[in-house]
């Protein structure tokens, strides 16, 4: 122990100071939410993925060419999208379709994840941070259903490749798109 100014002070602690500060700083790591969605692309990000037909002649028991997730700055309430009321556009195409089938997602954030569900039954899937600020979308045990302009889409969640998907930053225009065959 050192003696200063008439009072003992344990060497100890300063010893210890700088890997407390260190946990607290970990202590304040940003949400999956908050890296992934909410400080990306002004608010309103935009993840997708477009599957090239070399990549599902080798993977036959994939249904999905492509799909998206997007958000918007607000919900369609008016309320401003917060960890706590998060609402994210869903969308797929299969590879022998020619239009999309969306739905909205509602979302809960819990750190490094977000859990979410679809609208009207249509199962649940969970993201999470993937390599190179990509998300990582995995579909529940329940699968994914859909109801598209003239027909029923369900994906398992036990089988087939339609499980996991990486999805990277796309410009909004890619998540447009889903959306622009509904409002024909």
């Amino acid at each position: 122990m050192v003696k200063a100014s008439g009072l003992l002070i344990p060497i100890l602690a300063f010893a210890l100071l700088p890997p407390l500060c260190a946990f607290a700083q970990e202590g304040k790591t940003k949400s999956l939410f908050q890296s992934h969605f909410a400080t990306v692309a002004g608010g309103e990000p935009c993840y997708a993925r477009s599957y090239s037909d070399d990549h599902l002649k080798a993977h036959p028991a994939q249904r999905v060419a492509e799909i998206e997730i997007d958000m918007a700055k607000v919900n369609p309430d008016g309320k401003p999208i917060t960890e706590e009321a998060i609402e994210l556009g869903f969308g797929i195409k299969l590879k022998d379709k020619t239009h999309w089938y969306t739905n909205v997602a509602i979302c809960k954030s819990d750190a490094d994840r977000m859990s979410c569900f679809l609208e009207g039954d249509g199962g649940a899937f969970t993201l999470s941070a993937a390599q190179d600020g990509a998300v990582r979308l995995e579909t529940g045990d329940y699968g994914i259903a859909m109801e598209g302009a003239d027909d029923f889409v369900e994906l398992s969640g036990t089988e087939g490749d339609d499980r996991v998907f990486i999805l990277q930053q796309a410009d909004k225009n890619v998540c447009a798109a889903s959306t622009e065959d509904v409002r024909q």
